[in-house]
Order: C-alpha cells, then sequence, then structure tokens
C-alpha cells in the first residue's frame, strides 16, 4: 500500500515539475514573441510582464519538490563527502527533518493568507485584476508536497543509516 501511495506521490511531483517546464518553455515563446514584436512592428504586450512574475512564482513551487528528489538542489557538500555512510545518512536525515518543518510552517501560514486573500475577494491589480488567493494558492501546494518528500527524505536516510549499522556489525 505504502509504495503505491509513493508510486502516486512520484507521479504528482513529476507531473508537477512537467508543468513548470512547459511553463518555461511557454514563457520563451512569449518572451521572445513580445521582443520580435516590439522591435519589427513596434507593439507591446504589457501583460506579458505580469504574466511572467506570476509565471516565475508557479515554476519555482511546481518543481521544487522534483529538484529535491531528484538531489539537484545547490548544497554545501564539502565535508558531508568526507564523512562516512553512517554519518553523512544521519546528517541528512536530521537536516531533511529540520526542512520538513520549516516548509510545514510556511505551508500552513502561506495556506492561512491565501486563504483570506480569497475570503476577503482580494485583488492584485495591475494590467490584468487577477484575485490574489488565485496566484498564491501554488505556494502552500508547493511547500506542503516539498516537505513531503523531505520526510520521505529523512525516512529513507535513517533506514540507510540503521542498515549500515546492520552492515557493520557482521562484518
Amino acid at each position: 500500500m505504502l509504495k503505491k501511495l509513493g508510486a502516486v506521490f512520484d507521479y504528482i511531483i513529476s507531473g508537477m515539475a512537467a508543468f513548470g517546464g512547459g511553463i518555461i518553455v511557454f514563457c520563451m515563446i512569449i518572451v521572445a514573441a513580445n521582443i520580435t514584436m516590439r522591435y519589427m512592428w513596434n507593439i507591446s504586450q504589457s501583460w506579458l510582464t505580469q504574466f511572467i512574475e506570476y509565471s516565475l512564482l508557479f515554476m519555482t513551487f511546481l518543481g521544487i519538490a522534483w529538484v529535491m528528489r531528484s538531489e539537484g538542489h545547490v548544497k554545501m557538500d564539502l565535508l558531508l563527502n568526507r564523512l562516512g555512510i553512517r554519518p553523512r545518512s544521519i546528517v541528512v536525515a536530521v537536516t531533511s527533518a529540520l526542512n520538513a518543518i520549516i516548509f510545514l510552517i510556511v505551508a500552513l501560514y502561506s495556506a492561512e493568507v491565501t486563504w483570506d486573500f480569497f475570503l476577503r475577494g482580494y485583488f492584485d491589480y495591475k494590467v490584468i485584476n487577477v484575485p490574489k488567493a488565485y496566484v498564491l494558492f501554488i505556494i502552500p501546494l508547493g511547500s506542503f508536497i516539498l516537505a513531503i518528500e523531505l520526510i520521505r527524505r529523512t525516512i529513507k536516510h535513517l533506514g540507510i543509516w540503521r542498515n549500515s549499522k546492520k552492515l557493520k556489525q557482521e562484518s
């Protein structure tokens, strides 16, 4: 049952990352089109700046858990690589658990703010008037998904720590 749930969760993370990647491609196309229109026909679409701002937020929070799962994030591992497998796995487990707590707090707080904006009907008044809650909902969603991935990472590295202890005792 847990393996199926893990597979579904991996599918969700991959889908979110693919959607974020699609947003990146779409942004590249519309920015190139806007530049072309500006220099060839002196036409500029002012709403594109607002769209790109929102897209940066979405692509970040759609891809954040995928980057963590694939170990693609920036990390200071100079000292970590010098440690043995047991100390390294416990350090990664502890830092992952602390990060999971932090991102659960971010998810809860941002969900509260987003819900408040939704209830009050708060709009982002720019070129296109957009309900702010529709823009911000990605922050609690992405943060919550990342927190779950960090919990999974903690459990994985605690398992590596336990297994390395057994292997050491058997030697």
